[in-house]
């Protein structure tokens, strides 16, 4: 049997280390490293402007993470290649939602921080909670990097806290 590894993913918050746990398996450990990156660049874009010290941050968390990850520093090096591709099509993909046509009735605005809520909520509920915790320390992070709390960053978090504890009306966004 294959044992999952654990990634040490850097925090800031109160210089407390956190646990990842992330697949043995190189192809579903990608595939789970773009949900986090979808999820910390969805809180970035969540205002509508994706502040320079937010993508600084992340840029930075991919290589925290990829140092964790991958000890051999020829796989490491191609690691953050691919995060880096996936970073900026998902940069891409959340710059262009704000263009996109609406219902009548529904504002920009509001449908998309609907489509990045229910995409956040989906990437959660695919780790454990411990991890949970983890990942919401780290938007915690991206919130702080522009050095200005956004109304609408802080009810995305608060949303997504209570929806990942259960507390949210029926449990779904």
């Amino acid at each position: 049997a294959v044992e999952a590894r654990k990634v040490l993913v850097w925090l800031s918050v109160g210089g407390v280390d956190s646990m990842v746990t992330f697949s043995a398996d190189p192809d579903e450990a990608l595939r789970e490293m773009e949900g986090v990156l979808y999820y910390l660049t969805a809180f970035g874009y969540i205002d509508g402007e994706f502040d320079r010290s937010e993508k600084e941050y992340i840029e930075e968390f991919i290589l925290t993470l990829a140092e964790s990850y991958e000890e051999d520093r020829a796989r490491r090096d191609k690691l953050v290649e691919k995060l880096d591709r996936k970073f900026e099509r998902i940069s891409r993909e959340l710059a262009g939602m704000w263009d996109e046509p609406t219902a009548e009735g529904e504002g920009s605005p509001e449908f998309v921080r609907n489509r990045m809520k229910v995409r956040c909520f989906e990437i959660l509920e695919s780790f454990p909670l411990e991890a949970r915790r983890t990942l919401m320390s780290l938007v915690d992070d991206v919130l702080a990097a522009d050095g200005v709390a956004h109304p609408e960053e802080i009810q995305f978090r608060d949303e997504l806290a209570l929806i990942m504890e259960g507390t949210h009306g029926s449990g779904t966004p």
